[in-house]
């Protein structure tokens, strides 16, 4: 940033002097009260201060009126943990919230701020909480480190973590520094990395899409034709479990299969989506009890029928090795290739999914 200078009528040009906040909560209020001042946060965006994650207590949430999602951590200068602790945080926080379903997100928003997140938007409900699920479910995130001094190690950093992370993830660096003149204070917003961000978010913007389950059939049958039978038919079994698909709003086919009328929780156990490998891609289902596992407690009853699904995909030879460490409680989601997960252990699989429904209702 040059040299600030401000002059009163009649007076000389002064430079003013450089004022310090008194904590990173007064960082952190000021960007939750005006949104607009992050960049790329459009006007009518709104913020939770606070949000709580399985990793802690997030600084900031913003959400737009697309449901795209901004994540920002605050930290000043005179912390010692400025170059490293907030990037850790910030992935950490991101991680955590990639994992939420959009009903556990609205939750955690109501609960720090008063009212639901879709209370606040003028778009359509059903839209806007499908595009914020969307990106929930493709980690699809704005990060922000909100700073009040920029050092030349946190911008290598943000370079660097551009660089080297997908177009789902755009990461930049805000110094909010302030000077005070008398009575007067200037706020001097100085953005790093906004434009490595741009360029991810305009990638992000052109390849992504919307996938049917006719989108992806198509890819699976020009791209792995040998799985073709197998992902019709686990399509199939899981419609006849009133499981519908969502997609997840990528630059390649995936979704997720969902089911809404048990109780107080949307079951989705089951996600696709193409892997890339050096040779091109393959398509993953991926055992998801992320949801499912923060939302019933270990005294929770339907924690035991819980149980006994994991206990019966765990018997299935096609599952046994991806479903060790979610048993083992060392994840909470795990995928294996669909050419993999042939009829007869997809047969066994929606048995068990089957009479895990019939208990819950």
């Amino acid at each position: 940033m040059g040299t600030i200078l401000i002059r009163q009528r009649d007076g000389e040009w002064r430079a003013p002097v450089a004022s310090v906040y008194e904590a990173e909560d007064a960082l952190q209020r000021l960007l939750s009260a005006h949104p607009q001042l992050i960049p790329g946060v459009p006007p009518g965006s709104f913020a939770c201060r606070e949000f709580q994650t399985d990793a802690g207590r997030t600084d900031i949430v913003v959400v737009d009126p697309d449901g795209a999602v901004t994540v920002v951590e605050c930290k000043l200068g005179n912390n010692p943990q400025v170059r490293r602790e907030i990037v850790g945080q910030l992935f950490d926080y991101a991680s955590r919230l990639g994992e939420m379903h959009v009903d556990e997100f609205d939750a955690q928003w109501a609960r720090r701020t008063g009212q639901s997140v879709f209370a606040r938007s003028d778009s359509q409900e059903s839209e806007f909480r499908e595009a914020i699920e969307r990106n929930l479910t493709a980690n699809r995130f704005r990060l922000v480190l909100a700073v009040d001094v920029i050092n030349a190690a946190l911008r290598r950093i943000v370079e660097y973590l551009n660089r080297i992370t997908d177009d789902n993830t755009t990461i930049i660096a805000v110094e909010y520094a302030r000077y005070s003149f008398g009575d007067i204070e200037v706020l001097t917003p100085q953005t790093y990395g906004e434009d490595l961000a741009e360029v991810k978010s305009a990638r992000q913007a052109h390849d992504s899409q919307v996938w049917s389950l006719d989108d992806i059939a198509d890819w699976v049958q020009e791209h792995e034709p040998t799985s073709a039978a197998l992902f019709e038919s686990l399509s199939t079994g899981l419609q006849k479990l009133q499981f519908t698909f969502r997609s997840g709003g990528s630059k390649k086919p995936a979704g997720i299969f969902a089911r809404s009328a048990i109780g107080d929780l949307e079951l989705r156990p089951i996600q696709i989506a193409v892997l890339s490998t050096a040779a091109g891609g393959y398509l993953a289902v991926e055992l998801n009890f992320a949801s499912w596992a923060k939302a019933w407690g270990a005294t929770d009853e339907r924690r035991s029928a819980l149980q006994t699904l994991q206990e019966n995909w765990a018997n299935v030879p096609s599952l046994s090795k991806v479903m060790e460490p979610i048993r083992d409680r060392r994840g909470d989601r795990r995928s294996i290739r669909l050419s993999l997960f042939d009829e007869t252990a997809q047969a066994q699989m929606l048995a068990s999914l089957a009479s895990f429904v019939a208990d819950l209702t």
